[in-house]
């Protein structure tokens, strides 16, 4: 089990349902780009993982270190998706999900 600086041990957190737990971590890429102002630098990429279904809920990319706007920017795109594109089809927004109907014989 593994130990906390003071000593005390702690146990891993368990995320069960999706944004119950949201991960973010930066990493620089191991590419060169060419940005708009005409310099090559290697971008860093700032990712959200939603831990429960390891889904990527969103992403920013920076041609230098990341700050605290695109940390506020990733932010804001968890909160606020992009909408759909409109030549996706409509699998993505699909119909409303609907409780189950009762069992028969069951009341309550």
């Amino acid at each position: 089990m593994p130990a906390s600086v003071d000593g005390r041990a702690f146990t891993p957190a368990t995320a069960l349902r999706p944004g119950e737990q949201v991960q973010v971590d930066t990493t620089r890429l191991d590419v060169l780009a060419l940005f708009d102002d005409g310099h090559l630098a290697r971008p860093e990429l700032t990712i959200a993982v939603d831990v429960a279904t390891r889904a990527i809920l969103a992403a920013v990319l920076c041609p230098s270190a990341t700050k605290a706007a695109d940390a506020a920017l990733l932010l804001a795109e968890m909160a606020v998706p992009h909408p759909a594109r409109p030549t996706w089809p409509d699998v993505p927004h699909g119909p409303r999900p609907r409780t189950p109907p009762p069992a028969a014989g069951r009341t309550g």
